[in-house]
């Protein structure tokens, strides 16, 4: 019986500048089958925050192949374009996204509902141009739930397994915004992947990557079939 032991740690001198462990360290435990490596593949170009300016930035571009860097530009520049967020309705939620999440936990918590956050995206390839929709979905214990939703169109060429590390990048980037106000109001949070556990699907070729960057941010990892705010919710709108 054969098993892998990964630790992930704090990297506030590395790429982790402003990173969610920087605030609070977990030690997550897997027992893989397989012993193929899992975390030491993870894409570089999926770590960065708004943290990472001037000259930090400028050396992190610096250790990037002109490949890289222009993927990486790319995806930075279109990471930090603002979400407009909606209700299932079609409502347009007018205020910060923050700030509309706690106001729906003050609300659902006034009522005496326990909530959990979901946080998951979908996309889908309309000819040149790939949709993604980005959820947060609020689940009422024992009593339905309700979700916000965020819709972004990229004009991009992108294999399968870029796209599917870009949905990830996209769920981090919202769980990051709100997740120190639902440690405030004791909120569980999961993010989820449309990513298949399964190796007999392509989409399987995302996992260790995907669950690495999403681990080493501190959050609940959920893949197919468990994965349903993107799988389910997002794959609905998008």
């Amino acid at each position: 019986y054969q098993g892998v032991f990964i630790a992930i740690f704090p990297n506030n001198g590395f790429f982790g500048i402003g990173g969610r462990l920087t605030q609070k360290c977990i030690v997550a435990g897997k027992v893989l089958k397989n012993d193929s490596s899992v975390f030491f593949g993870m894409d570089v170009l999926f770590h960065f925050t708004d943290a990472i300016e001037g000259a930090n930035l400028i050396k992190f571009q610096e250790t990037l192949s002109e490949s890289d860097l222009f993927t990486f530009r790319n995806r930075l520049k279109y990471t930090k374009m603002d979400m407009h967020w909606r209700k299932l309705n079609g409502e347009p939620i007018r205020v910060p996204i923050a700030q509309q999440v706690e106001d729906a936990i003050l609300h659902e918590t006034a009522l005496g509902n326990r909530l959990k956050v979901c946080i998951g995206t979908d996309s889908q390839v309309y000819g040149n141009d790939i949709e993604f929709a980005t959820v947060i979905v609020f689940l009422r214990e024992g009593r339905g739930g309700f979700m916000y939703i965020a819709s972004q169109t990229l004009r991009q060429r992108m294999g399968l397994k870029e796209r599917l590390l870009h949905e990830v990048t996209l769920s981090i980037q919202v769980a990051y915004s709100i997740c120190d106000l639902l440690d405030r109001y004791r909120v569980d949070l999961e993010v989820h992947a449309d990513i298949n556990t399964n190796p007999g699907f392509k989409s399987n070729t995302a996992l260790s990557e995907a669950m690495g960057y999403i681990l080493s941010m501190g959050f609940v990892f959920k893949a197919k079939p468990d994965s349903f705010a993107s799988t389910s919710c997002a794959n609905k709108v998008v």
